[in-house]
């Protein structure tokens, strides 16, 4: 029987449930690559995460393998996004790929609902690659600096705030910040450095490729189900999305709103009633 690992979430922020969903992904990456030390499995339980892998050996991989664009032609994305708007230019258009032993490429922002609704950057100077690579820094240096066990690093890297190079995804709910909360746009001061939760945007970066969110019946409003029972990626996915509710019993709802003209957010989610 494969040991238990857990750390402490929050399951109302959107980001942190989509950063469990995340490293369940990567785990399950590591599984098929048969380098996985225990089982691909995860749950909640209560304010934690519960697994049956070591979640902070995973992102002590994760830290140290190539994460960057992949160049995608023309021809490449007419074939596998038919329906979606072409991008205007060519690097808003490449996905991320994750190095080996994970071989995990991301694109859910090139789909067509997703490039509308769950993409919060814009601009250039704010692609994924650059903020990937600001967030991998982040996290590399807790991870190499803190003297604590494989646990409280888990639970730091939840909790923990870097100064980062790159303005977030700002999937974090409760730590995302607007203009009118700190006295003037942060679009308009590129020098500006807030701390932000490395980990988490990071995390719930790789968790969008499989675990999108529902649309509610409100414009902008999305839902998602947590579950208590130890699953795999691909039934975790189907939970999450309100396929099962006979073992989702728990559905949360946030929305996404804008921080300014060209950026959103996700809010903190409320538990609803189940339907």
């Amino acid at each position: 029987m494969s040991t238990a690992h857990r750390f402490n979430v929050d399951v109302t922020n959107p980001g942190q449930f989509l950063a469990c969903c995340g490293i369940l992904e990567l785990a399950n990456c590591l599984e098929l690559a048969d380098c996985l030390n225990g089982e691909a499995t995860g749950y909640f339980d209560n304010n934690a995460f519960v697994t049956a892998f070591d979640p902070c050996a995973i992102m002590r991989t994760v830290v140290n393998v190539n994460v960057d664009a992949r160049q995608m032609s023309p021809q490449e994305f007419d074939g596998r996004f038919a329906s979606a708007a072409k991008p205007k230019t060519s690097t808003t258009i490449d996905p991320i790929k994750i190095g080996a032993p994970f071989d995990f490429e991301i694109d859910w922002w090139l789909k067509p609902r997703a490039s509308t609704e769950f993409k919060t950057w814009s601009g250039d100077k704010q692609i994924p690659s650059k903020i990937l690579q600001s967030l991998l820094i982040a996290i590399s240096e807790i991870i190499q600096k803190r003297t604590m066990t494989d646990p409280e690093i888990m639970n730091h890297l939840f909790t923990s705030h870097s100064e980062l190079s790159a303005q977030p995804f700002y999937f974090d709910g409760v730590h995302s910040r607007h203009p009118r909360d700190i006295g003037f746009s942060i679009a308009d001061l590129k020098s500006v450095i807030l701390p932000h939760c490395a980990c988490t945007e990071f995390l719930a970066f790789v968790g969008l490729q499989r675990f999108e969110p529902r649309p509610t019946e409100i414009r902008s409003a999305y839902q998602y189900w947590s579950w208590h029972t130890p699953l795999p990626v691909n039934i975790a996915a189907a939970v999450a999305y309100g396929h099962i509710p006979a073992i989702s019993p728990s559905r949360f709802v946030f929305s996404v709103s804008n921080r300014d003209d060209y950026h959103k957010q996700f809010s903190a989610a409320k538990r609803s009633t189940n339907v």
